[in-house]
């Protein structure tokens, strides 16, 4: 009975040390760093997409805002007189609101077939933020303080339409600026250099290539 037990012993451990795992270091290093590279990757495309959502919101801020400085004008100037809403500076200034709505329209249109190129109205985007904001602050704080009348007052409301009239000529020239941006990236096809992954999606199609190649050849 010993005799059986040792031989059992002996051929189990004989059988243990044949079925040893063998550690490869190098593949493992090349396997921890695929998995950081592609963790890094996709850490970066978060961030890539949430600036793209950023800049449409701020698209979409700019053109609600300045609508909204201009609703006030108008319900402030209805309360004084009807008529004043057909004065120049007030014609000024609803033409030049329809034209900043327009090119960022055009701006949110062009972004709904490639996202990437609001990418290049991004710093257009954070000053027209910028000063739409300041701009209905502006008109709400002299209107909330001088109340709705502040308008029957010529020299304020020339003052104040005046102002107004300046900012939105200067977030107008940063729309079209925006747009042009787009435009000029769109037709250059500079696409490739905001796009991240592209050099990735590109190593891999050549490493899946070079395996096929690989086991094509290894083939009996």
């Amino acid at each position: 009975m010993k005799k059986i037990i040792i031989v059992l012993a002996v051929f189990t451990s004989q059988k243990a040390f044949s079925q040893r795992v063998v550690f490869d270091k190098y593949q493992f290093a090349t396997v921890n760093e695929n998995g950081a590279v592609r963790q890094a990757a996709e850490l970066t495309s978060h961030k890539y997409y949430d600036r793209v959502n950023q800049n449409l919101e701020k698209v979409k801020i700019n053109t609600s805002t300045v609508v909204l400085a201009q609703t006030m004008i108008y319900e402030s100037l209805a309360n004084v007189n009807s008529a004043l809403k057909n004065g120049r500076m007030v014609l000024q200034m609803t033409n030049t609101v329809q034209r900043i709505v327009t090119y960022s329209n055009y701006m949110l249109n062009a972004a709904k077939d490639q996202p990437e190129l609001i990418l290049f109205a991004e710093q257009t985007a954070n000053e027209s933020k910028e000063r739409a904001l300041r701009l209905v602050n502006d008109v709400s704080g002299v209107i909330l303080k001088e109340g709705k009348n502040v308008l029957m007052d010529y020299n304020s409301r020339d003052e104040l339409l005046l102002n107004v009239n300046q900012q939105l000529q200067i977030m107008e020239g940063l729309a079209y600026g925006g747009y042009s941006a787009m435009m000029s990236a769109k037709r250059a096809g500079v696409l490739k250099q905001v796009i991240p992954f592209s050099g990735f999606i590109a190593t891999d199609k050549i490493k899946a290539a070079e395996i096929v190649f690989k086991y094509k050849n290894l083939k009996p």
